[in-house]
């Protein structure tokens, strides 16, 4: 028998239709909060990228570093992590980095841990005074991360 057959009834009574009401609003309730919270916990996630400039601005034809810090906040641990910095302006400035031990990847990075990747960035002669735009690129356990940093460069 069908919903519009005769013989299947809802059934209510008078006083039902309150309770219904009170178990929808409290469902509706209870959803949004696990959708809260659900929003909380990513706000307190930790960046995986992060960068910061030792001095910006600088003069023109000025040495600067750039500070690259990277944050396994997967739930696995990764393994060989290719991290590169590259300015949109390749003819204005030449970047390499300065740690004894990096070739271009961070061969293991645990869950929940760091490291910071110092990056020399050398003008390529004088360059114009303006801003110049600075690309990092990680991918830990398959997940890309790109992050844009602005260099200042003044007279």
């Amino acid at each position: 028998m069908g919903v519009y057959d005769g013989g299947f009834q809802f059934d209510f009574r008078q006083g039902d239709a309150k309770k219904i009401l009170i178990i929808g609003i409290t469902v509706i309730i209870f959803l949004l909060l696990i959708f809260l919270i659900s929003q909380v916990d990513l706000s307190f996630k930790q960046d995986a990228l992060s960068t910061r400039f030792e001095k910006n601005p600088v003069k023109s034809g000025e040495q600067t570093k750039i500070f690259v810090t990277v944050t396994n906040n997967t739930a696995s641990d990764a393994a060989k992590v290719p991290v590169s910095v590259s300015a949109k302006e390749k003819t204005e400035f030449d970047i390499y980095p300065i740690n004894e031990k990096f070739n271009g990847e961070i061969q293991l990075l645990s869950t929940g841990t760091s490291r910071e990747i110092t990056f020399l960035v050398n003008p390529i002669g004088e360059v114009l005074p303006g801003t110049y735009t600075f690309v990092i690129k990680i991918t830990i356990n398959g997940q890309l991360n790109e992050k844009e940093t602005v260099l200042t460069v003044q007279n």
